[in-house]
């Protein structure tokens, strides 16, 4: 499964215990950075956070721990790169630039907002685009993490008449 969180996020745990004769058994889940009591179900969410995390499961008189070190995920960075301005009747691309970290995980996704609002179908690591204004994307990766929305980009029209001597 998934061996960390991300930020601000939670996790869910769970064991799979079997024991021979079939008797019931009970589990006791802790985060030994701590250590915290977490709770006594099979599957158990957590908020912890980054650590290591024991269960301990007990049947026929018999207990059997086992821990799992997660980690917190630092999600990358994300800056528009692009042209700030853009002439009539023309298209630029603006591009996603994303900056990795330590316990990265891989953008597998791109949401581009026009003035905060999604642009339908825009979900690419760059948007080509005709139309001016302040542009935002928002990069979703591995286990469900996103970023936080970008820093605004603002695209102005280039209305400046083209000035010089022509010759038709």
């Amino acid at each position: 499964g998934n061996p960390g969180f991300c930020p601000a996020g939670s996790a869910t745990l769970t064991a799979n215990a079997t024991i021979s004769p079939v008797s019931p058994l009970t589990y006791q889940w802790t985060f030994t950075t701590g250590p915290i009591s977490l709770g006594t179900l099979t599957t158990q969410s957590t908020t912890q956070g980054a650590g290591t995390y024991a269960v301990a499961v007990t049947g026929n008189g018999c207990v059997t721990t086992v821990s799992q070190a997660m980690i917190q995920f630092i999600l990358p960075s994300v800056a528009i790169v692009g042209s700030n301005t853009i002439c009539t009747n023309t298209s630029t691309t603006l591009n996603a630039n994303v900056t990795l970290g330590s316990n990265s995980i891989p953008a597998t996704g791109y949401q581009w907002k026009l003035g905060g609002i999604d642009i339908g179908g825009a979900t690419s690591g760059s948007y080509s685009t005709t139309t001016p204004g302040n542009y935002t994307v928002v990069v979703t990766y591995q286990y469900g993490c996103s970023s936080p929305v970008s820093a605004i980009h603002v695209l102005s029209a280039d209305n400046t008449p083209l000035l010089g001597n022509y010759t038709i």
